[in-house]
Protein backbone atom coordinates (compact mmCIF):
# COMPACT_ATOMS: atom_id res chain seq x y z
CA UNK A 1 0.00 0.00 0.00
CA UNK A 2 1.95 2.99 -1.30
CA UNK A 3 -0.80 5.60 -1.46
CA UNK A 4 -0.46 7.82 1.66
CA UNK A 5 -4.17 8.69 1.59
CA UNK A 6 -5.19 5.03 1.66
CA UNK A 7 -2.70 4.23 4.42
CA UNK A 8 -4.05 7.07 6.56
CA UNK A 9 -7.31 5.21 7.13
CA UNK A 10 -6.00 1.66 6.93
CA UNK A 11 -6.54 -0.17 10.21
CA UNK A 12 -3.77 -2.70 9.64
CA UNK A 13 -1.21 0.03 8.94
CA UNK A 14 -2.13 2.21 11.92
CA UNK A 15 -3.05 -0.27 14.65
CA UNK A 16 -1.56 -3.66 13.84
CA UNK A 17 1.77 -4.55 15.42
CA UNK A 18 4.54 -4.64 12.82
CA UNK A 19 6.50 -7.86 12.57
CA UNK A 20 9.41 -7.61 10.18
CA UNK A 21 12.53 -9.79 10.25
CA UNK A 22 15.74 -9.90 8.26
CA UNK A 23 17.09 -12.93 6.40
CA UNK A 24 18.68 -14.27 9.60
CA UNK A 25 15.41 -14.10 11.48
CA UNK A 26 16.34 -11.08 13.60
CA UNK A 27 13.43 -8.81 14.33
CA UNK A 28 13.74 -5.32 12.85
CA UNK A 29 10.75 -3.77 14.58
CA UNK A 30 10.25 -2.89 18.23
CA UNK A 31 7.73 -4.67 20.48
CA UNK A 32 4.19 -3.23 20.10
CA UNK A 33 5.42 -0.97 17.27
CA UNK A 34 2.88 -0.42 14.49
CA UNK A 35 3.73 -0.24 10.81
CA UNK A 36 3.24 3.53 10.81
CA UNK A 37 5.62 3.92 13.74
CA UNK A 38 8.17 1.64 12.11
CA UNK A 39 8.10 3.58 8.84
CA UNK A 40 8.49 6.93 10.63
CA UNK A 41 11.32 5.63 12.82
CA UNK A 42 13.18 4.22 9.82
CA UNK A 43 12.68 7.46 7.91
CA UNK A 44 14.09 9.51 10.77
CA UNK A 45 17.01 7.11 11.18
CA UNK A 46 17.98 7.46 7.52
CA UNK A 47 17.71 11.26 7.73
CA UNK A 48 19.97 11.41 10.80
CA UNK A 49 22.52 9.09 9.23
CA UNK A 50 22.58 11.31 6.16
CA UNK A 51 23.19 14.41 8.28
CA UNK A 52 26.00 12.68 10.19
CA UNK A 53 27.70 11.54 6.98
CA UNK A 54 27.34 15.02 5.47
CA UNK A 55 28.94 16.59 8.55
CA UNK A 56 25.89 18.64 9.47
CA UNK A 57 26.08 17.60 13.14
CA UNK A 58 28.97 19.70 14.43
CA UNK A 59 28.04 21.11 17.84
CA UNK A 60 26.51 19.97 21.11
CA UNK A 61 23.42 22.02 20.27
CA UNK A 62 22.96 19.89 17.15
CA UNK A 63 22.92 16.73 19.26
CA UNK A 64 20.20 18.24 21.43
CA UNK A 65 18.20 19.51 18.44
CA UNK A 66 18.14 16.06 16.86
CA UNK A 67 17.48 14.40 20.23
CA UNK A 68 20.52 12.14 20.06
CA UNK A 69 21.90 10.13 22.96
CA UNK A 70 24.68 12.39 24.25
CA UNK A 71 26.16 9.82 26.63
CA UNK A 72 26.27 7.10 23.99
CA UNK A 73 27.68 9.53 21.45
CA UNK A 74 30.51 10.48 23.82
CA UNK A 75 31.16 6.85 24.68
CA UNK A 76 31.31 5.92 20.98
CA UNK A 77 33.85 8.70 20.37
CA UNK A 78 36.05 7.33 23.15
CA UNK A 79 35.77 3.68 22.14
CA UNK A 80 36.48 4.37 18.47
CA UNK A 81 39.03 7.20 18.70
CA UNK A 82 41.97 6.52 16.41
CA UNK A 83 44.56 8.84 17.93
CA UNK A 84 45.99 9.03 21.45
CA UNK A 85 45.84 12.84 21.39
CA UNK A 86 42.03 12.77 21.28
CA UNK A 87 41.86 10.17 24.04
CA UNK A 88 44.16 12.18 26.29
CA UNK A 89 42.08 15.34 25.71
CA UNK A 90 38.86 13.49 26.52
CA UNK A 91 40.39 11.94 29.65
CA UNK A 92 41.42 15.35 30.97
CA UNK A 93 38.02 16.80 30.12
CA UNK A 94 36.11 13.99 31.84
CA UNK A 95 38.19 14.37 34.99
CA UNK A 96 37.53 18.12 35.12
CA UNK A 97 33.77 17.98 34.51
CA UNK A 98 31.84 19.47 37.44
CA UNK A 99 28.23 18.51 38.03
CA UNK A 100 26.42 20.78 40.49
CA UNK A 101 22.92 20.18 41.80
CA UNK A 102 21.88 23.36 43.67
CA UNK A 103 18.96 21.52 45.28
CA UNK A 104 20.39 18.02 45.56
CA UNK A 105 17.91 16.59 48.07
CA UNK A 106 18.64 12.90 48.51
CA UNK A 107 20.99 12.89 45.51
CA UNK A 108 18.92 11.41 42.67
CA UNK A 109 20.41 13.75 40.05
CA UNK A 110 23.98 13.30 41.30
CA UNK A 111 23.47 9.53 41.43
CA UNK A 112 22.41 9.55 37.77
CA UNK A 113 25.44 11.70 36.86
CA UNK A 114 27.67 9.23 38.72
CA UNK A 115 26.48 6.35 36.54
CA UNK A 116 26.92 8.36 33.33
CA UNK A 117 30.45 9.47 34.18
CA UNK A 118 31.39 5.95 35.29
CA UNK A 119 30.78 4.66 31.75
CA UNK A 120 32.99 7.41 30.29
CA UNK A 121 35.79 6.78 32.81
CA UNK A 122 35.64 3.05 32.05
CA UNK A 123 35.69 3.63 28.29
CA UNK A 124 38.77 5.88 28.58
CA UNK A 125 40.68 3.30 30.63
CA UNK A 126 39.73 0.48 28.24
CA UNK A 127 40.89 2.52 25.24
CA UNK A 128 44.19 3.31 26.96
CA UNK A 129 44.76 -0.40 27.47
CA UNK A 130 43.91 -1.05 23.82
CA UNK A 131 46.42 1.55 22.62
CA UNK A 132 49.19 0.09 24.77
CA UNK A 133 48.45 -3.41 23.44
CA UNK A 134 48.51 -2.15 19.85
CA UNK A 135 51.79 -0.31 20.32
CA UNK A 136 53.59 -3.00 22.27
CA UNK A 137 57.22 -2.23 23.07
CA UNK A 138 57.40 0.13 20.08
CA UNK A 139 55.05 2.50 21.87
CA UNK A 140 57.86 3.88 24.01
CA UNK A 141 59.61 5.09 20.86
CA UNK A 142 56.65 5.99 18.63
CA UNK A 143 54.53 7.71 21.29
CA UNK A 144 56.81 8.31 24.31
CA UNK A 145 54.63 10.93 26.02
CA UNK A 146 51.32 9.17 25.50
CA UNK A 147 52.82 5.78 26.39
CA UNK A 148 54.21 7.18 29.62
CA UNK A 149 51.00 9.01 30.51
CA UNK A 150 48.65 6.10 29.78
CA UNK A 151 50.90 3.67 31.62
CA UNK A 152 50.99 5.94 34.67
CA UNK A 153 47.18 6.20 34.74
CA UNK A 154 46.67 2.45 34.39
CA UNK A 155 49.34 1.66 36.99
CA UNK A 156 47.64 4.05 39.38
CA UNK A 157 44.32 2.28 38.83
CA UNK A 158 45.90 -1.17 39.11
CA UNK A 159 47.29 -0.29 42.54
CA UNK A 160 43.75 -0.17 43.89
CA UNK A 161 42.06 -3.45 44.85
CA UNK A 162 38.87 -2.58 42.95
CA UNK A 163 38.85 -0.70 39.65
CA UNK A 164 35.18 0.25 39.87
CA UNK A 165 35.65 1.45 43.45
CA UNK A 166 38.49 3.70 42.30
CA UNK A 167 36.39 5.09 39.43
CA UNK A 168 33.37 5.84 41.59
CA UNK A 169 35.53 7.35 44.32
CA UNK A 170 37.34 9.58 41.82
CA UNK A 171 34.03 10.81 40.39
CA UNK A 172 32.63 11.61 43.83
CA UNK A 173 35.73 13.55 44.84
CA UNK A 174 36.44 15.34 41.54
CA UNK A 175 33.15 15.71 39.66
CA UNK A 176 30.08 15.80 41.91
CA UNK A 177 28.86 18.78 43.94
CA UNK A 178 25.56 19.39 45.68
CA UNK A 179 23.84 21.87 47.99
CA UNK A 180 20.58 21.65 49.89
CA UNK A 181 18.84 23.66 52.58
CA UNK A 182 18.16 20.61 54.75
CA UNK A 183 21.01 19.05 56.69
CA UNK A 184 19.15 15.73 56.69
CA UNK A 185 18.91 15.70 52.90
CA UNK A 186 22.64 16.34 52.57
CA UNK A 187 23.46 13.43 54.87
CA UNK A 188 21.09 11.14 52.96
CA UNK A 189 22.76 12.17 49.70
CA UNK A 190 26.20 11.32 51.09
CA UNK A 191 24.95 8.00 52.45
CA UNK A 192 23.47 7.08 49.09
CA UNK A 193 26.78 7.71 47.35
CA UNK A 194 28.69 5.80 50.04
CA UNK A 195 26.40 2.78 49.64
CA UNK A 196 27.15 2.80 45.92
CA UNK A 197 30.84 2.63 46.78
CA UNK A 198 30.48 -0.11 49.36
CA UNK A 199 28.57 -2.22 46.83
CA UNK A 200 31.77 -2.43 44.73
CA UNK A 201 33.73 -4.19 47.50
CA UNK A 202 33.98 -7.93 46.82
CA UNK A 203 36.43 -8.92 49.54
CA UNK A 204 37.46 -7.65 52.94
CA UNK A 205 41.12 -7.52 51.88
CA UNK A 206 42.63 -4.07 51.37
CA UNK A 207 39.41 -2.15 51.87
CA UNK A 208 39.90 1.50 50.98
CA UNK A 209 38.50 4.25 53.19
CA UNK A 210 35.39 6.09 52.11
CA UNK A 211 36.05 9.52 50.61
CA UNK A 212 35.52 12.71 52.56
CA UNK A 213 32.97 14.67 50.51
CA UNK A 214 31.97 17.17 53.18
CA UNK A 215 33.19 19.98 50.92
CA UNK A 216 31.42 18.55 47.84
CA UNK A 217 27.97 17.94 49.32
CA UNK A 218 27.05 20.75 51.68
CA UNK A 219 24.08 22.31 53.42
CA UNK A 220 23.38 25.88 52.35
CA UNK A 221 21.22 28.26 50.37
CA UNK A 222 22.21 28.63 46.71
CA UNK A 223 19.95 31.66 46.31
CA UNK A 224 22.08 33.75 48.67
CA UNK A 225 25.58 34.86 47.76
CA UNK A 226 27.65 35.39 44.63
CA UNK A 227 27.41 32.88 41.81
CA UNK A 228 30.20 34.13 39.53
CA UNK A 229 33.43 36.09 39.54
CA UNK A 230 31.63 38.91 37.71
CA UNK A 231 29.11 39.19 40.55
CA UNK A 232 31.92 39.62 43.07
CA UNK A 233 33.69 42.16 40.89
CA UNK A 234 30.49 44.16 40.53
CA UNK A 235 29.99 44.20 44.30
CA UNK A 236 33.55 45.32 44.98
CA UNK A 237 34.21 47.75 42.12
CA UNK A 238 30.71 48.69 41.01
CA UNK A 239 30.14 48.56 37.26
CA UNK A 240 33.81 48.91 36.38
CA UNK A 241 35.00 46.70 33.51
CA UNK A 242 37.17 43.73 34.34
CA UNK A 243 40.44 45.45 33.41
CA UNK A 244 39.74 48.86 34.96
CA UNK A 245 39.95 50.18 38.49
CA UNK A 246 36.81 52.27 38.21
CA UNK A 247 34.64 54.41 35.93
CA UNK A 248 31.97 57.03 36.14
CA UNK A 249 29.41 54.47 37.28
CA UNK A 250 31.53 52.38 39.61
CA UNK A 251 33.80 52.61 42.61
CA UNK A 252 37.57 52.85 42.75
CA UNK A 253 39.25 49.81 44.26
CA UNK A 254 42.03 51.72 46.01
CA UNK A 255 43.15 48.89 48.32
CA UNK A 256 42.97 46.21 45.59
CA UNK A 257 40.22 44.29 47.36
CA UNK A 258 39.61 42.16 44.27
CA UNK A 259 43.25 41.15 44.19
CA UNK A 260 43.09 40.05 47.81
CA UNK A 261 39.87 38.14 47.21
CA UNK A 262 41.44 36.41 44.21
CA UNK A 263 44.46 35.47 46.32
CA UNK A 264 42.19 33.92 48.96
CA UNK A 265 40.24 32.06 46.28
CA UNK A 266 43.46 30.69 44.79
CA UNK A 267 44.57 29.60 48.26
CA UNK A 268 41.28 27.74 48.74
CA UNK A 269 41.64 26.08 45.34
CA UNK A 270 45.18 24.94 46.15
CA UNK A 271 44.09 23.41 49.46
CA UNK A 272 41.08 21.77 47.83
CA UNK A 273 43.20 20.29 45.02
CA UNK A 274 45.55 18.79 47.61
CA UNK A 275 42.55 17.51 49.58
CA UNK A 276 41.24 15.71 46.48
CA UNK A 277 44.60 14.26 45.48
CA UNK A 278 45.18 12.85 48.96
CA UNK A 279 41.99 10.83 48.64
CA UNK A 280 42.43 9.44 45.12
CA UNK A 281 46.08 8.42 45.53
CA UNK A 282 46.59 4.98 47.04
CA UNK A 283 47.99 5.39 50.52
CA UNK A 284 47.04 9.04 50.60
CA UNK A 285 45.79 10.24 53.94
CA UNK A 286 43.67 13.23 54.86
CA UNK A 287 44.67 14.37 58.32
CA UNK A 288 42.43 16.44 60.62
CA UNK A 289 44.93 19.27 60.21
CA UNK A 290 44.54 19.20 56.41
CA UNK A 291 40.77 19.35 56.67
CA UNK A 292 40.87 22.12 59.26
CA UNK A 293 43.23 24.15 57.09
CA UNK A 294 40.85 23.88 54.14
CA UNK A 295 37.88 24.73 56.34
CA UNK A 296 39.68 27.80 57.69
CA UNK A 297 40.61 29.00 54.19
CA UNK A 298 37.00 28.64 53.09
CA UNK A 299 35.77 30.50 56.15
CA UNK A 300 38.09 33.44 55.55
CA UNK A 301 36.94 33.77 51.94
CA UNK A 302 33.30 33.29 52.93
CA UNK A 303 33.51 35.95 55.65
CA UNK A 304 35.11 38.42 53.26
CA UNK A 305 32.43 37.94 50.60
CA UNK A 306 29.62 38.02 53.16
CA UNK A 307 30.69 41.48 54.27
CA UNK A 308 30.18 42.82 50.76
CA UNK A 309 26.93 40.91 50.41
CA UNK A 310 25.61 42.36 53.67
CA UNK A 311 26.21 45.93 52.53
CA UNK A 312 24.21 45.29 49.36
CA UNK A 313 21.18 44.43 51.50
CA UNK A 314 21.77 47.20 54.03
CA UNK A 315 22.74 44.86 56.85
CA UNK A 316 24.99 46.29 59.54
CA UNK A 317 28.42 44.71 59.38
CA UNK A 318 30.73 44.53 62.42
CA UNK A 319 34.30 45.78 62.00
CA UNK A 320 36.68 43.40 60.26
CA UNK A 321 39.09 41.51 62.51
CA UNK A 322 42.52 43.02 63.00
CA UNK A 323 44.83 42.24 60.12
CA UNK A 324 42.17 42.21 57.42
CA UNK A 325 41.90 45.03 54.91
CA UNK A 326 39.11 47.55 55.09
CA UNK A 327 35.79 46.40 53.71
CA UNK A 328 32.52 48.20 53.00
CA UNK A 329 31.33 47.36 56.50
CA UNK A 330 33.89 49.73 57.98
CA UNK A 331 32.92 52.72 55.90
CA UNK A 332 30.71 55.32 57.53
Amino acid sequence: MHDPKERMFDRRYNLTEANLCDDAGNRLTLPTETWREYVERRKRCLELRGKLVAGEVREVNDLITYNLNLRQFAQDVIENCEGPDLLQAVWKAVQSVTVLDPTCGSGAFLFAALNILEALYEACLDRMEAFLREWGDEGRKRHPNYHKGFTAVLDRVADHPSRRYFIFKSIMVNNLYGVDLMDEAVEICKLRLFLKLVAQVDTADRIEPLPDIDFNIRAGNTLVGYATYQDVEKAVTGFAPANAKGDEHGKFDFDDAMGKIEAKAEDVEAHFALFRDQQTELGGEVTPADKEQLRQSLKELDDELNRYLATEYGVAVPPAPTGQHDSPGKLS
